[in-house]
């Protein structure tokens, strides 16, 4: 699945849905009957603040990249950086449950049935998304996970690299405390910080296109009745700098990371032409440390039996390379 988004000059880049909602009529249902905001506005103060916290995290991500490299070690600043990361996460739940009240938004009492249908036609097309952001929320809201910080250091030809990531601290079914194993495959790997923003960030767009498949089915945003206004659109701050350093940043991915889907992001701003392009599946390209030192922090305590840090279980790990180079993954 592809999208393109072309950037308008006068409010920049914006999910495609924001301009379809702004249009509709001001329907005294949505206020009436459900005391609710109208769904323009729904979405537009929705899509701010999970903006905003990935614009914070991304900066503060690129800062402990440099630092790391600098010294090769996983610093104080890191928790700074996952504290960041854990807003990220609830801002994506909270812009996924606004979606979700938007669509409900168009349908009375009375047309149960085909609330939960649109419903239900959305929720399955974005149930692989759902499920892995439920399964990080919940592990740390309602089985007391904590966020732990790692660090892959190597080279790539002649370029020193750096993957700095995260993984959510749980208890093993031994009483081994090490990466959650609902969340992280086999108990035994991490997220690349980079990997997780673009992930979130490609999801606002495919959230978005969804939700409009679904209301469009309905007959809801297609009104040309002669009653729609076009309401003022605004620029929404900092989303063309960070769909640009998404793009191109060149800090790395886990290795096993490359075998999951990845979302392609393309940004390109000139002075003729402007747009963002993504992919739900991207080409399986990524720049992926493949050797090199693994740095990481955790923190024990006096009753469980032990620790078990993230691709430090070398069968695993061979197993994984195996399959990778039977790809033939194409790694830059």
């Amino acid at each position: 699945m592809k999208i393109d988004i072309a950037i308008s000059k006068e409010y920049g880049l914006l999910p495609p849905l924001i301009k379809s909602l702004a249009i509709l009529p001001d329907d005294q249902k949505f206020f009436r009957e459900r005391k609710r905001r109208h769904p323009f506005s729904l979405l537009t103060m929705a899509v701010r603040p999970y903006v905003s916290a990935m614009n914070s995290c991304y900066q503060q991500l690129e800062d402990v990249a440099k630092q790391s490299l600098l010294s090769g070690e996983v610093g104080g600043e890191y928790e700074e950086l996952l504290a960041s990361y854990q807003r990220v996460l609830h801002a994506a739940e909270a812009f996924d449950d606004v979606v979700n009240l938007l669509i409900g938004s168009f349908f009375s009492s009375e047309n149960l049935a085909s609330k939960s249908g649109a419903l239900r036609e959305f929720r399955s097309r974005s149930k692989r998304y759902r499920g892995k952001l439920g399964r990080t929320i919940n592990a740390i809201k309602h089985r007391g996970g904590h966020l732990r910080p790692i660090v892959m250091l190597g080279s790539i030809g002649q370029e020193y690299c750096v993957a700095p990531g995260v993984y959510v601290e749980g208890v093993h079914v031994d009483g081994v405390i090490g990466p959650d194993e609902d969340v992280h495959l086999s108990g035994n790997s991490g997220f690349s910080l980079i990997r997780e923003l673009r992930y979130y960030f490609a999801h606002i767009f495919f959230l978005c296109h969804w939700a409009e498949i679904s209301l469009r089915g309905s007959g809801f945003i297609d009104r040309e009745d002669g009653r729609s206004t076009q309401r003022a659109i605004s620029e929404i701050d900092g989303i063309d700098d960070l769909a640009r350093g998404l793009a191109n940043s060149r800090l790395c991915m886990f290795p096993d990371e490359i075998l999951r889907r990845n979302p392609g992001i393309s940004f390109f701003k000139n002075r003729l032409e402007s747009g963002l392009h993504v992919e739900l599946r991207g080409e399986p390209r990524a720049r992926c440390i493949m050797s090199g030192q693994i740095k990481s922090s955790f923190r024990g305590d006096s009753i469980s039996r032990a620790y078990k840090l993230p691709y430090m279980g070398h069968e695993a790990n061979e197993k994984m390379y195996a399959k990778l180079m039977a790809q033939k993954f194409r790694l830059d």
